[in-house]
């Protein structure tokens, strides 16, 4: 079900609210092949999931910062299965566990305990990294690293939204998952035209 749950996440709250129909339809029309627990999904299965991660409410507060901090400390009660990683709002200082990042920098890493067993079991094969820029009236950065499945798919399995997506940046970032996957040598790194991303990884 934790494909499920990322997949409600992902459709659901950040491409827009979709109905649980879309929903259903998009996960059968994963199906090929034999059929597996995830394509006999019901509208109560959605609803329970949506329950159980409180994925139904999505702004807690009409100022995004205060609305984001009520979330993660909802998602405290969560336990293991929390998804973030690291917080630093802009204004706070950057802590014991971070080095050159500002007060004024915003650093937020996200990693689903299903997308830390993803990039254990295939980050070995190869990385992709990708920045998204301009989606939101903050001019944060949203940087995805992913891996590829045993489909042949490309599979999210970590986030980190930031003002900055330079070296320093993503070596605290890639840190933070060097810490939870261990050592990974994928013969292959794919990133847009940047060394940053490559000098980043590789020091790490």
């Amino acid at each position: 079900m934790g494909y499920c749950l990322q997949t409600l996440y992902y459709n659901k709250y950040v491409n827009g609210k979709l109905s649980p129909d879309v929903i259903l339809d998009n996960v059968r029309d994963s199906l090929q092949g034999s059929i597996q627990r995830i394509h006999l999904l019901n509208k109560a299965d959605i609803s329970n999931i949506e329950h159980s991660f409180r994925l139904n409410k999505v702004q807690r507060n009409s100022d995004d910062a205060t609305s984001v901090k009520l979330l993660l400390k909802e998602l405290d009660d969560l336990g293991d299965a929390n998804p973030v990683v690291h917080c630093k709002f802009q204004g706070e200082d950057q802590g014991d566990q971070l080095n050159n990042i500002a007060k004024d920098d915003m650093f937020l890493v996200i990693q689903h305990p299903l997308q830390l067993e993803m990039m254990k079991k295939f980050g070995g094969r190869g990385i992709c990294v990708d920045v998204s820029h301009g989606t939101n009236g903050y001019d944060f950065y949203l940087l995805s690293v992913l891996v590829v499945d045993e489909f042949g798919e490309g599979f999210p399995c970590a986030w980190l939204i930031s003002n900055r997506e330079d070296e320093s940046v993503l070596t605290e970032f890639f840190k933070f998952l060097h810490v939870r996957t261990g050592d990974l040598t994928p013969p292959w790194l794919m990133s847009d035209d940047a060394e940053p991303y490559y000098q980043s990884w590789t020091s790490v």
